[in-house]
Order: C-alpha cells, then sequence, then structure tokens
C-alpha cells in the first residue's frame, strides 16, 4: 500500500492490519510488574507502594481479554489505558510523565505519546505506534500576582514564575511614579527577569537593589558609567573609571546586572541564602549601612510586587 504521509489515515491503516511505510511495530507494554514490584524506576517507597497497589487493581487480564487470577505481570490495551489515567490521577504531573515513560523505555518503546499513540489490532490484539508524533510539550507555566511580602527572611532564589512583559510594566510604571522618568532602568525590567530567572533569583529583589544602588537609575554611576548594582564606589571609579568600572558597563546597561546577580549567586552558595543575611553580611553592601539598605531595598521590593500585582 502506497504511503500517503497523513496522520488522519494512520489509524484508518492500522484497523485494517496494514503496516504501511512509516508505521513501526512494538512490543506489548509488557514485564510491567517486574519493573515495579523491583521498584526500577526509583521512586519514594511511599510513591513505590501506590504504584504497586495501582497496577494490582488494573492487571486482571491477558493480552486476549482472559481473566487471570492476580493477573498475568502484563497491561492490554484496555488496562493500559486504565493504569495511565490512576497514575495521572493519583501523581502530581512530573511523576506521573516519569512512571509512564519509563515503563515505556523498559520496553524499548519510545518517543510516542502514550496517552494518544498506541492502537490495538482487532485481530491479535498487537499494539502499533507510529514515530512520527511529537514529544508530550511540558505544560506552560502560569504567572500569578505575588501575594506574600518580600521580609528579611525572603529567599534570594525562588522558583516562582514571573511573567516578563507584566514586569516589565510594572518596574516603568513603579519608576514613572516617582519621576524618573530619565531612569537607566526604564524598558529593562524584562531583561533583569531574563537574567535573573536564569540563575533562580527573584527579579523583584535585584530590581530593587538596582533602583537602591542607582538612585531610581538616576545616579552619575548609573547615568554615565551604566553601574545599576553598586558594583564599585563610584568616587573611586570617577577618578579611574576604567580600573574600578568594567569597560563593557560604559555601553552595556546590562553588564552590572549580570554582574550583580551572579554576586547574589555567589552570597547564597556560600550561606547567605536569605535577603537579611545577604544585607548583613558585608558582602554586598557595608555592614553599618546593613540596616538602612535592607529596609529600603525590601520598601522597593514590595512597591514592586504591588505594582506587578494590578496588572493580573
Amino acid at each position: 500500500m502506497q504511503y500517503f504521509g497523513s496522520f488522519l489515515l494512520l489509524p484508518v491503516f492500522i484497523y485494517m492490519g496494514y503496516i504501511g511505510k512509516g508505521i513501526m511495530k512494538v512490543k506489548r507494554v509488557d514485564n510491567i510488574r517486574d519493573v515495579i514490584s523491583k521498584n526500577k524506576i526509583g521512586l519514594s517507597e511511599n510513591y513505590a507502594k501506590t504504584l504497586n497497589s495501582i497496577f494490582s487493581e488494573v492487571d486482571k487480564y491477558d493480552s486476549q481479554g482472559n481473566e487471570v487470577n492476580g493477573g498475568d505481570g502484563n497491561l492490554n490495551l484496555k488496562e493500559w489505558k486504565s493504569f495511565c489515567a490512576k497514575v495521572r490521577s493519583e501523581f502530581e504531573d512530573k511523576v506521573a510523565n516519569k512512571i509512564i515513560t519509563e515503563v515505556l523505555q523498559y520496553n524499548d518503546i519510545k518517543d510516542i505519546n502514550p496517552f494518544e499513540d498506541i492502537y490495538e489490532m482487532p485481530a491479535d490484539k498487537t499494539y502499533y505506534a507510529h514515530p512520527f508524533v511529537m514529544e508530550i510539550e511540558p505544560e506552560e507555566p502560569v504567572a500569578e500576582p505575588i501575594d506574600k511580602e518580600f521580609t528579611k527572611n525572603s529567599p534570594i532564589k525562588t522558583n516562582n514564575f514571573v511573567d516578563k512583559e507584566k514586569f516589565g510594566k510594572a518596574l516603568n510604571n513603579l519608576l514613572k511614579s516617582k519621576g524618573k522618568t530619565d531612569s537607566k532602568l526604564i524598558d529593562l525590567g524584562s531583561d533583569i527577569v531574563d537574567i535573573a530567572g536564569g540563575m533562580s533569583t527573584d527579579p523583584f529583589l535585584v530590581a530593587a537593589i538596582s533602583i537602591q544602588e542607582s538612585g531610581w537609575g538616576c545616579s552619575p554611576a548609573a547615568k554615565e558609567c551604566n553601574n545599576l548594582m553598586g558594583i564599585n564606589d563610584y568616587a573611586k571609579a570617577k577618578k579611574k573609571k576604567k580600573h574600578f568600572v568594567p569597560r563593557d558597563y560604559e555601553d552595556n546597561p546590562l553588564a552590572s546586572i549580570k554582574t550583580g546577580v551572579n554576586t547574589l549567586d555567589t552570597r547564597v552558595s556560600e550561606g547567605y541564602e536569605t535577603f537579611t543575611q545577604v544585607a548583613y553580611s558585608g558582602r554586598y553592601c557595608a555592614k553599618d549601612e546593613s540596616a538602612g539598605w535592607e529596609n529600603n531595598v525590601l520598601n522597593i521590593a514590595n512597591q514592586l510586587r504591588k505594582e506587578y500585582n494590578k496588572l493580573f
């Protein structure tokens, strides 16, 4: 039979029992009992017990649909679909996908969508899958308002997903509300999210530190040297700019942001994980300025948070 390359025709070919070009035969979802009972997937003890219970519940028939006492250790198509549904309802998505993917890989079944692309031949219950399916796309993260206020104990690192477009608008709105329309930080919000997010660093704290260190992006260090994170003392830098402010700062306002984020990352690796620990470490601002610096940055971070939340 000629292969027409149409996804829509594949189920028809399979139902008729033909194996057209581009369709490959794969094994049944066998040996699952062995994979699960010996916990070859590497789950925690509680997860492994739950998975064993699910498998025992669904494994009731052989490949021909005949009921077997205690099951046959394998899953026919109906059992497999039930198994997948129960796994997905019992476990969080990340764990469920790991379980199902690992089970398939132990059977040399790869690069298929186990929820859509396994077909059953009516005659002999053989499974077929075509190799043209896409990998399961991870769900797009959804940004939400930041309800929790920033405090002294707020971590430098975060897993919160921040909408960079909204963050950019929020930062611009905050700067404009303070009359800082000529700030060097205008329109840098989305870049700050990208840079901070690459290091899992909280962009609100990064932006707040930048505002504090650069006088809302309007200090001489910010305006003349693109130093937006207080990396060096401007009085010294003014005399020997090339020695105290890296040259790439002069043409790239994001260079100092990257340096600041890297500095925060280093502080975290040294054990200064919360904002107050960084503030009083003497490793970012002078210790005798820590209290005022800490309060100012937290106040700014919460102002920015409120502007961000208004956009939802």
